[in-house]
């Protein structure tokens, strides 16, 4: 039986390249190195995901040709697109949030400042920020406070939620977040990402970020590039 790996947002190319190059098992799940002595012992109790070395990737996302030959399946979102119909759209703006706060930027303290930059790049906009399912409570009400925004937890998945309702919203922002990937397959809503500085990113996260501009890139999406304000 054959094993697939399904989308897991935009870490999907980077674990591409692990498991294509069989140096996945060498990383913690932060993508830090994990200690030689410390690979060798899991190894030796088999508690490191050697199986994935034969498996096959089922995504959207374009990997590097030789990947793409190997161990590549194309997901056009065949089915979801042929359930998505024509729309009415809203005046709102979706601000699609992620986990860069902890997951990209070196000091997460700076997320609020490169979002307000963000929000300040659509005035007078009836603006909703849409929180990534790891963004907590205390860090949403802080926005609240700080940046007067509105906030909505959905109740599905931002797909879901844009094929079951009754309208759209007029334009999607975000920094970035795999849902824009699948959006902008799905869907023909207006769609803008903002850069982030590379300085802000973790010297080990600097390239996946930077990536995910170069894909967007690709795409044709609009990137607006924030300030480099002083840190």
């Amino acid at each position: 039986s054959e094993i697939f790996f399904i989308d897991n947002g935009n870490s999907t190319l980077s674990r591409a390249d692990k498991i294509f190059e069989k140096s996945l098992h060498l990383e913690r799940k932060n993508h830090t190195p994990r200690p030689y002595w410390l690979t060798i012992f899991l190894l030796k109790l088999g508690l490191l995901q050697n199986f994935a070395y034969n498996s096959k990737f089922f995504s959207i996302y374009k990997p590097n040709q030789e990947i793409q030959n190997k161990i590549f399946i194309k997901n056009n979102l065949t089915y979801t697109k042929s359930k998505i119909k024509s729309k009415s759209q809203s005046n709102d703006i979706w601000f699609i949030g992620s986990n860069l706060k902890n997951e990209i930027l070196e000091n997460p303290d700076d997320y609020i400042k490169l979002l307000n930059e963000a929000v300040q790049q659509r005035p007078h906009e009836n603006i909703i920020y849409i929180p990534h399912r790891k963004e907590s409570d205390t860090q949403l009400n802080e926005f609240r406070e700080k940046l007067n925004i509105k906030i909505v937890r959905l109740r599905n998945i931002i797909e879901i939620e844009l094929l079951e309702s009754n309208e759209v919203p007029k334009e999607i922002i975000s920094f970035g977040s795999s849902a824009i990937d699948t959006i902008g397959i799905l869907t023909d809503i207006k769609i803008t990402i903002f850069r982030i500085p590379t300085k802000y990113a973790k010297n080990h996260r600097k390239s996946a970020l930077e990536r995910m501009y170069r894909d967007a890139q690709s795409k044709e999406i609009p990137i607006i590039n924030l300030r480099s304000q002083e840190k």
